[in-house]
């Protein structure tokens, strides 16, 4: 009996030193699993502010094109209306609103009036 006994706390010892060694291998791995989600995190961290920053200077873009555009067709308007202002391309090109010449044997779009403004309407005592 102490022969068996022997040989099962010998097999015992080594199902634990498997065990152990498991456990040191699992250890080495989630510290390793830690260190890499860090990493991730802040590459994500980083590839999110990027994204922001780009979206932020694309459509600071956009408005300084919006703006741009604006401000070209206001000068624009201002140089129909009032030709000694005209500073773009130095003369009021004739057409629609300027910003078409005339084609020959058609005729000029008359400008559109200025609407009159609607009179106030009496309040009926009730």
């Amino acid at each position: 009996m102490t022969a068996a006994n022997v040989q099962r706390v010998m097999n015992r010892g080594e199902s634990l030193d498997a065990l152990e060694q498991k456990a040191d291998h699992l250890e080495a791995s989630a510290e390793q699993f830690e260190k890499q989600a860090v990493r991730i995190k802040r590459r994500m961290i980083c590839n999110n502010r990027k994204a922001c920053v780009a979206l932020i200077l694309a459509t600071i873009f956009l408005i300084g094109v919006l703006i741009g555009v604006g401000v070209f067709l206001w000068k624009q308007g201002e140089a129909v209306t009032n030709p000694s202002a005209s500073n773009i391309a130095g003369a009021v090109v004739p057409g629609v609103g300027g910003l078409i010449p005339d084609i020959p044997g058609v005729p000029d779009i008359p400008a559109i009036p200025d609407i009159p403004a609607i009179p106030d309407i009496p309040k009926v005592p009730v």
